[in-house]
């Protein structure tokens, strides 16, 4: 009966380990102009 209840929870321990994922985005320019923006700096179009 041990056996069988340790069995599961390291079954979901492993399950829930292989769930999570960290993935990464590359920034954008409009990102960076939204965390300036948020400072106090802006953009001025010179053309």
């Amino acid at each position: 009966m041990n056996k069988a209840i340790i069995t599961t929870l390291l079954a979901l321990v492993a399950l829930a380990g292989q769930a999570q994922e960290i993935r990464t985005n590359e920034p954008t320019l409009d990102d960076y102009l939204q965390l300036l923006n948020a400072k106090g700096y802006f953009l001025h179009n010179c053309q």
